[in-house]
Parts: structure tokens; sequence; C-alpha cells
């Protein structure tokens, strides 16, 4: 499997380095900022750590199609992790039609696998677009390849994961299986395959195998349908405090409306205490003023 660059320089999967934030941000800038910024890292840390500066100027440059796939990782990261758990299950398949799987369970995995890929694919154009540059299909779809290659790949599928894939992986030998009969396959695989004396052994050795293969798979699904459960958790969590700061917020604005009110009515209140007050006065005036009247009227009669 090819998975170092022409002349036997270092893929990021060989360079400690590769587990420092900082180096893994680079796999996200724009391509043409790789280089520039790579070599203005290790500038910054040589004298700190000149060890560490010269690994990380070793750092190759993505090619075209690790670019697109370390963007798709950042910003599609679902349909990715779709993608992904979709050609987990076409390989599992695969392992399992060789010992007597049937052939319909392959085809709708393979299904799944195409219209997950399909899914990516549409989304791509937008998501590096959004990053700045304009990406033509088919290199979208040569990107998605080299995706595929990477994730059967122990050291690919770690790089491409964290976003820091570098170099195009080439596909295993196995998947070319797939286009074909699988049971001729695996009929022919065991006719061309050497007598072995301790055949039972081996065959529940690689029954074992599978059954690990799969209790894997089965936890990353669990994994990442928990993290997706977390996710959605903390989505509605932000949703309800922003939900609660805005009652708060209305509350405030209620209880400094009912305080301007009840100030108002306590106001109303004093004058309407007033009022009553000057109209007893006035009242009282009268009538002094009618018994001086009635008085002077008696006193001309």
């Amino acid at each position: 499997m090819n998975n170092q660059a022409p002349g036997g320089r270092a893929t990021p999967g060989e360079v400690s380095v590769v587990d420092d934030p900082e180096v893994r941000a680079l796999y996200g800038l724009p391509l043409g900022e790789f280089i520039g910024a790579r070599n203005q890292l290790a500038k910054t840390v040589k004298k700190l750590a000149p060890d560490r500066a010269e690994e990380i100027k070793k750092l190759p440059k993505p090619t075209a199609s690790a670019w697109i796939i370390n963007q798709l990782v950042r910003r599609e990261r679902s349909r990715v992790d779709h993608l992904l758990s979709a050609i987990d299950r076409v390989r599992a398949v695969q392992l399992a039609a060789l010992s007597g799987g049937t052939e319909l369970s392959l085809r709708e995995v393979m299904k799944e696998e195409r219209e997950a890929q399909e899914d990516l694919g549409d989304a791509a154009g937008p998501a590096l677009s959004a990053a700045g540059a304009a990406v033509a299909r088919p290199a979208i779809d040569k990107a998605l390849k080299a995706l595929h290659a990477a994730a059967l790949d122990a050291q690919g599928r770690k790089q491409l994961e964290q976003g820091y894939l570098c170099l195009d992986f080439e596909e295993p030998g196995f998947d070319g299986l797939v286009t074909g009969d699988l049971s001729a396959a695996a009929a022919e695989l065991t006719r061309n395959a050497p007598i072995d004396l301790d055949s039972e052994r081996q065959k529940r050795s690689e029954e074992e195998a599978r059954r690990r293969a799969d209790e894997r798979l089965a936890e990353e699904e669990r994994r990442r349908a928990h993290k997706k459960k977390i996710e959605l958790a903390q989505t509605q969590l932000e949703s309800h405090r922003n939900i609660a700061v805005k009652l708060l917020a209305e509350q405030e604005g209620l209880e400094r409306s009912w305080a301007e009110a009840r100030r108002k009515a306590d106001e109303a209140e004093r004058l309407a205490a007033t009022g009553r007050a000057k109209l007893e006065e006035a009242e009282k005036k009268r009538q002094e003023l009618e018994q001086r009247l009635a008085e002077l009227q008696s006193e001309l009669s």
C-alpha cells in the first residue's frame, strides 16, 4: 500500500508533531497557504524546540484530494462519519460473504454506501465554496475515491478522521471482489489455498477475527450514536438557555412596568386624597357663607 510520498518523505502519521493542534490546523488552511504557514510555525518554535521545528518543516503539503477530504471532515463531519460507517459495513459483509454470507446483504450495504457518497458529494461543492475554493465535481469524485481508500487503511483512517490527510492511498486488492461473484471468488480462493492440517483451528481463528471486527464496528456505531445524542442534548440545552434568558428579560420588563404602574397609582391616590381635602374645605366654606347670608337676611327683615 502506498502511504508514503515520492522520494520517501514521511507522512504526518510518521511524525510525532501531528498530535499538536497547531499542526493539525495547518491541514484546514487554504491549500495555497499551507507551505507559508508551515514554515512560519516551524520558525516560531525553532528557538524552543529545534527538533520539533525540523519535523514541522518536513510535513508534506496535502494533495488536492487530501485537502478536499480535510475540508469535508471539518465542514461536513456528520456526512463523512455516515460514509465511513457505510464503508465499514461493506467491508464487514465482504468478509462474511467469503465465509458463506449472502450477496443480497452486500448489495444492500453497497447501496447505502453509494447513497452516503452521493450525499457527501452533493454537499461538498457548497462546503468547499465556503472554504474559499471553487472545486469541480470530477475533482470531488476523485477525492471521494481517495477517501474510500484511506478509510480502509489503518494509518490513512486515523489521518482522515482527525483531518490531517496529506497523501492519496491506494485501494486494497480485496475490494476488487465486490464487482464479481463472491461465492465463486471464495471457492477459487479455497481451491488455490495450500492444504492446512489444522484447518479447524484456522477457521475458528478467522471467525474470532470477524467477530472482533463486528464488535469494533458495533462499538464505533455506538460511540457515534452516543456522540450524536450528546450533541443533540447540548443543542437542546443551549436552546433552553436562550429561552430562559429571553423569559428572564421579559420578566424584568414586566416588573419594571408593574413598578411604574404602581408608582403612577400611588401618585393618583395622593392627588385624589388632596382633591378630597380641598373639596371638604370648599364645602365647609360654602356652609359658612350660606349661614352668614342667612344671618344678614334676618337682620334686614
